[in-house]
């Protein structure tokens, strides 16, 4: 008999953080839990998760806890990473003045995968003649889109860590 939950009384990295003082916040695939385990799921506070958004069904954590808008369709994996970003970049900014520890869990690794035709244009040379996209040119597509997550994330670092130089400058 498996579980459909990590059991809450089990430690993780975030709840023994959130002891020590840390602000915690998670964002993105949340697999500790489903929303079908008997109960209801433990939510990311239950493991010691401060500020999330997460993707469980918007009826089970709330839409404030809801990791995207709704209405994405089916490219909520290859779309839905720009509002897990989003919210980790807000939540740094937020506690850049304080110890912090953040999980960002992207859906960019798991199919289906619907990257937009823009989104796919640079890598049409993988199938150039044929109207249906070829499987590496959506997935360089996507690992793409993913990259460009990762760069403005580190660019929202960046700008953090030139701001608190200048003010130790001061």
């Amino acid at each position: 008999n498996i579980p459909d939950s990590l059991d809450p009384a089990v430690p993780t990295i975030m709840g023994e953080l959130k002891k020590a003082g840390y602000v915690t916040g998670h964002f993105g695939k949340w697999h500790l839990s489903t929303y079908d385990a008997p109960g209801g799921p433990p939510l990311p506070p239950a493991y010691g998760v401060d500020e999330y958004k997460i993707d469980l069904a918007q009826r089970i954590v709330g839409s404030e806890h809801y990791y995207a808008p709704s209405g994405l369709g089916r490219d909520h994996v290859t779309s839905g990473d720009r509002f897990i970003f989003d919210h980790a970049i807000s939540f740094i900014e937020k506690h850049r003045d304080q110890p912090f520890y953040l999980n960002i869990w992207s859906h960019i690794p798991h199919i289906p995968l619907y990257p937009s035709a823009e989104d796919m244009a640079p890598f049409h040379y993988l199938r150039p003649n044929d109207p249906w996209p070829a499987p590496k040119q959506v997935y360089y597509a996507a690992v793409s889109i993913f990259d460009a997550n990762i760069g403005r994330f580190q660019a929202s670092q960046e700008a953090v860590l030139l701001d608190l130089l200048g003010h130790v400058q001061e």
